[in-house]
């Protein structure tokens, strides 16, 4: 057991990999234990046709296509790509759609990753919040990525706010890794569907009912900016964000603490800002 997956010889990988496709056609289950073992052996790019083939002919069984896709994400099988960008675009299963984003993550080139995300955009199905984390994973850090982000979210249903806490959290994850560069058009994206309107309450902060979810990636992409001492800070927009942060941090379930201490310990190093922003809020 364990042990280098070349160990066994290609004829007696093939013989396991069809065994546990058949297994999960007939079961849709094998043993966990059983199942890690097998990603760990079978990920050789060596198996890359079976692999393709498999796809084509357990097509219509959800776990074994599932369990093919976790084989092409953990062994970073590039070749698979047509494969996974078809899984992910064409398939009606949930699941499914998922393993082959985290697949096209770390197998697909930007362009292959933007030609997706693309297409979700233009989809008219209704877009679930599970497959928008995945899409953010796969997102490329490029120029254009602020304008997909702001119209991709206008197509989530309007569900209440405490619906969209895991998205919020992975959201806020992903912004904290993007190059700074990137971040400004973000931030300022996420600024004007923060502003949306009907406000949570107009007498105290305007934040937006059905966007007030985003408060956190935004915080967390102008941490980003204040601690590089980006100049786009100095944007009016920005100033609005960084005063409406703390008036809306009493909102529980936005879970703003933690970043908007940072986002304070940070303007209080930089004078210039602190000096701006207290203007700007008096």
């Amino acid at each position: 057991e364990g042990g280098d997956p070349n160990s066994l010889r290609k004829e007696v990988r093939i013989k396991l990999l069809r065994k546990i496709c058949e297994q999960l056609a007939t079961t849709s289950h094998i043993p966990s234990a059983y199942r890690y073992d097998a990603l760990q052996r079978l990920t050789n790019e060596d198996l890359i046709d079976e692999i393709t083939l498999l796809l084509k002919d357990y097509r219509q069984c959800d776990a074994a296509v599932d369990f093919l896709l976790q084989l092409i994400e953990v062994g970073q099988l590039n070749d698979a790509v047509s494969d996974v960008i078809d899984f992910s675009l064409n398939s009606t299963n949930k699941t499914t759609v998922i393993s082959a984003l985290r697949a096209l993550t770390v197998t697909g080139n930007g362009n292959d990753r933007m030609s997706v995300c693309n297409a979700f955009l233009k989809s008219d199905r209704a877009l679930d919040q599970n497959i928008l984390c995945e899409l953010l994973s796969c997102l490329p850090r490029v120029d254009d990525a602020a304008v997909w982000l702001y119209a991709i979210l206008l197509k989530l249903p309007c569900d209440s706010d405490d619906s969209f806490r895991g998205l919020s959290r992975h959201l806020a994850e992903i912004l904290s890794e993007w190059p700074t560069n990137l971040l400004f058009r973000v931030t300022v994206a996420l600024i004007e569907l923060l502003s949306q309107e009907p406000h949570i309450e107009r007498r105290y902060c305007e934040v937006s009912k059905q966007f007030s979810w985003l408060a956190r990636g935004a915080a967390t992409a102008v941490l980003s900016l204040v601690k590089a001492k980006d100049e786009g800070v100095f944007d009016s927009r920005v100033l609005s964000l960084l005063h409406l942060l703390p008036l809306i941090e009493r909102l529980d379930e936005l879970d703003l603490q933690k970043v908007n201490l940072a986002i304070g310990e940070c303007i209080a190093e930089w004078k210039e800002l602190n000096y701006l922003l207290f203007w700007y809020c008096a």
